[in-house]
């Protein structure tokens, strides 16, 4: 069976037991956090934007009716950002994009190899591709942290070269809410990046199964839908939001 990698992934694999309660078990969680929530929604009807040729829907975003707040974190700016994301993109990038042909949205690509003894499939989505004068523009949209971005770009970089590998590429990432902006431009040799990217996660992938349930602290543990009653976690404490009432729900927000 190949081994699926993709952009994402190395901050799974860099907690064993995270990767096995999420990928292999599949263990249900309680809910997802808001933030995710709300950039999956603001993604969503920026993509429906594109392909309709139409400003994105700034109406009232609907909810699930549980959602997990880390520490700190307040669920009206939480909704405010979202709000403010696509009033900018209607506002600033969308009129942007008009000059020029956008030629995908939500682009997927799927490479299957044979790297390293293993058969892999390698895989990214690009939020949108775009047709410039001076040649490809991938865009990757942000609503919150721009954290690894450089990483996630180089990747859909590297693979759309191997799709297309005469092409003029730039990779763009843009925090809608911001408008932080991270270029990917100049990569002379994203190849051979790749290679060295796919060697080091296949090298983790083995290390999270062999290691499956051991508990490894870092940066992934702030949104880890399993960090309640992990006694590695440095993540801090969440409650459970009741989107219909307002209630903020103290107690348990993880099924593990």
């Amino acid at each position: 069976m190949a081994i699926t990698l993709y952009p994402t992934l190395a901050q799974t694999l860099s907690c064993p037991k995270r990767y096995t309660l999420e990928k292999v078990q599949r263990k249900e969680i309680l809910a997802p956090f808001m933030t995710s929530e709300l950039g999956r929604q603001v993604h969503n009807r920026i993509a429906h934007s594109l392909r309709s040729n139409k400003p994105a829907n700034e109406s009232e975003l609907c909810l699930p009716r549980r959602l997990l707040l880390s520490q700190g974190e307040s669920p009206d700016t939480l909704m405010t950002r979202a709000y403010a994301c696509l009033e900018h993109f209607n506002n600033y990038y969308r009129p942007w994009l008009a000059e020029f042909e956008v030629v995908a949205v939500e682009h997927k690509i799927v490479s299957r190899l044979s790297w390293f003894d293993e058969a892999i499939t390698i895989s990214g989505v690009i939020d949108a591709v775009v047709k410039t004068p001076d040649g490809v523009l991938l865009l990757d949209w942000k609503t919150g942290s721009m954290a690894g971005v450089d990483e996630q770009l180089r990747w859909y970089f590297a693979l759309y070269c191997m799709d297309q590998p005469e092409t003029q590429l730039e990779a763009r990432a843009i925090n809608l809410f911001s408008s932080e902006t991270y270029v990917v431009k100049d990569f002379a040799t994203p190849q051979s990046w790749l290679a060295n990217k796919v060697r080091a996660l296949l090298s983790s992938f083995k290390l999270a199964q062999e290691n499956k349930h051991k508990a490894v602290a870092g940066r992934q543990c702030q949104y880890c839908p399993y960090a309640e009653g992990c006694g590695s976690s440095t993540a801090k404490a969440r409650v459970m939001l009741d989107t219909f009432t307002g209630e903020i729900i103290q107690g348990k927000t993880s099924y593990v």
